[in-house]
Order: C-alpha cells, then structure tokens, then sequence
C-alpha cells in the first residue's frame, strides 16, 4: 500500500508523499517533444489485498472558528477510473488520476492566461516537498466519476484559512 500522498495550502500549493527517500522531481517539469510537463506518480500502487483501495479526504480549516471540517462527511472511497482536479486562486490546476498500475498520478496545468507552474523541491528530513510557488490557495475541489463531475469543496462556500486533500 502506497503511503499517503496530501496536497495543501500554505500561501502556495504544497505537494508531498508522507514517506522518507521519496521523490517525485518530474513535478518541477520536464521536457517533453518540446512541451514543459509537470507529471508524476507516488511511490507505490494504492493496493490492498490485491485490489485497489484509496480514499480521500478534504479538510479545511474556518478562518472564524477554528474547528477542522472534513468533506465529504468521513471522507470517500476513490475508484481507479475517478478523477480528481484541485484548482488554486492563480489558474493553476493538480490533476490527480490512477494509472493502469494503480499508481496516484499528479499532473500540474494552468488554465486561461495563468503562468506554467512554478515548482521549488524543498527537503527535510529525508522527506521532500514540491511547492507551486505561483499557485496560491486551493479554490476548489472536483470529483469526476463515471464522466459526472462533483464539487467536494469550494472555497467561495467554505472559506477556509487552510484547505488539505489527504489521500490514503
């Protein structure tokens, strides 16, 4: 079982893998036939038992009252074929999907007239992080199943001081 992946805001988006030696520097782009990609995967397939398991959860944090909120209610039990897309306050865009392997699979895009993703590797600990530094916070939070597409979270609703998206 892969060890879990959270994406958060800290002023930026932050991208880790809670585990010690893991890397995921294809984040900071690479080239590709000409075209900057900002792709790659966790460490490990999201398998348990032979069958894939992973399950997500968004926490925010209220600006007013301090309390932790989780949405949805417990958390949600991904497929493999889900999608799901972070969008944050500058036009970036996390896109996290399954490959066939059942790897976690984070590509960063921007949409409209928003700059290419800017990504700072930061390590500590053995434990590394990427850091779109251009991003701001995470805005909202999309869940598409079967080609229907669900808001999990949006900030305009929920204003938040601090929003993670946990996967496990």
């Amino acid at each position: 079982m892969a060890s879990p992946v959270v994406i958060d805001d800290g002023g930026s988006t932050r991208i880790r893998q809670l585990k010690d030696n893991v890397t995921m520097d294809g984040l900071m782009g690479k080239d590709v036939s000409g075209v900057d990609v900002f792709q790659d995967h966790a460490d490990e397939a999201f398998v348990k038992l032979g069958e894939f398991q992973c399950h997500m959860e968004v926490r925010y944090h209220d600006a007013d009252d301090a309390q932790h909120h989780i949405l949805p209610v417990g958390g949600k039990d991904l497929l493999a074929t889900d999608t799901i897309v972070l969008k944050s306050k500058n036009g970036q865009t996390a896109t996290i999907t399954f490959d066939v392997t059942f790897l976690l699979v984070i590509t960063l895009t921007t949409t409209g007239s928003a700059a290419p993703p800017i990504v700072e590797s930061k390590r500590d600990n053995k434990r590394r992080r990427y850091v779109v530094s251009n991003a701001g916070s995470i805005q909202t939070v999309d869940l598409t199943r079967a080609g229907v597409v669900n808001n999990v979270y949006d900030a305009a609703v929920n204003p938040s001081m601090y929003t993670m998206v946990f996967f496990r």
